[in-house]
């Protein structure tokens, strides 16, 4: 890959390309399964390919909506204080392998920050810091509360008392994904496509679907359950066959981090299951 940037990085219609493709599959490799882990994994039992068409077709949806109605725009108008690069350099070229690599190594990194801020002035980095510190205190804040009243309302037995609809939920569950997911697509294609023109032309829309839609494939792919001890077997496979985002979050338990960290969190999620199997059989 370095190599291939050394060769190319003086040739802008080559060098864009080479861009996208490593910005395209670094990204879903790192970010992708934040937004889609938990469902991914609660529907572990379905065909790889099925979650795949799903995963796939919103994500189809969204780009074709922001190229019909933002004239050619994907990016959902998030790259227009960053000039479209006519020449590009090593180090910006290079950002997605460093990405990649960091991702291998299981370290916490921003996307946004690491891809963007190659293309990108000082006030322009500093007003992306300043959404995001803003966007985590809202978010922080905002779950907080909705945590506090669902637990409000299922300690008071007001709310949550029987057994849910099992139909019902995997129905919301499946459409809350398909929202946060598009949401995430519009907020992060930018990160991808700044490689390439602002206004992209039919072929290059397509050229863009093809090879996204593929990474997820091979990602979803490589990670899916296989054989009677479903993910563990796969974390016996060689980490190049497994893919970077498989090997990332099959390696990586939140449950095992956080125990070590949070002093009674163990007894506080042996209460919580508890309780839910309280609730479902009264």
């Amino acid at each position: 890959m370095v190599a291939a940037i050394a060769i190319f990085y003086r040739t802008p219609a080559v060098a864009m390309w080479i861009g996208f493709a490593l910005a395209g599959y670094s990204a879903i490799a790192n970010d992708s399964i934040q937004t889609l882990g938990t469902f991914l994994s609660s529907n572990r039992n379905r065909s790889w390919w099925q979650l795949w068409i799903f995963i796939g077709g919103v994500l189809l949806a969204v780009f074709a909506a922001g190229w019909f109605l933002n004239s050619g725009d994907i990016a959902y108008g998030r790259l227009e204080r960053i000039p479209q690069p006519t020449t590009f350099s090593f180090l910006q070229l290079v950002a997605p392998v460093i990405l990649l690599i960091a991702t291998r190594l299981r370290m916490p990194i921003s996307t946004t920050f690491l891809l963007l801020s190659v293309f990108s002035s000082s006030k322009t980095i500093f007003a992306m810091l300043q959404k995001t510190a803003i966007g985590y205190v809202v978010a922080f804040a905002v779950a907080g509360l909705i945590w506090w009243g669902v637990a409000e309302l299922m300690r008071r037995k007001i709310y949550f008392t029987g057994e849910y609809n099992k139909r019902n939920w995997r129905i919301l569950q499946w459409l809350s994904t398909a929202f946060l997911w598009s949401t995430w697509l519009m907020q992060d294609t930018a990160n991808v496509v700044v490689f390439l023109p602002r206004a992209l032309t039919t072929g290059q829309l397509v050229a863009i679907l093809v090879f996204l839609l593929g990474a997820l494939g091979l990602l979803r792919g490589a990670s899916r359950p296989t054989g009677p001890h479903g993910l563990a077997s796969l974390r016996r496979r060689p980490a190049a066959a497994c893919g970077v985002a498989a090997v990332k979050f099959q390696s990586f338990r939140p449950e095992a981090f956080l125990s070590e960290r949070i002093p009674g969190l163990d007894e506080r999620r042996q209460w919580h299951n508890r309780t839910r199997r309280r609730l479902a059989h009264p």
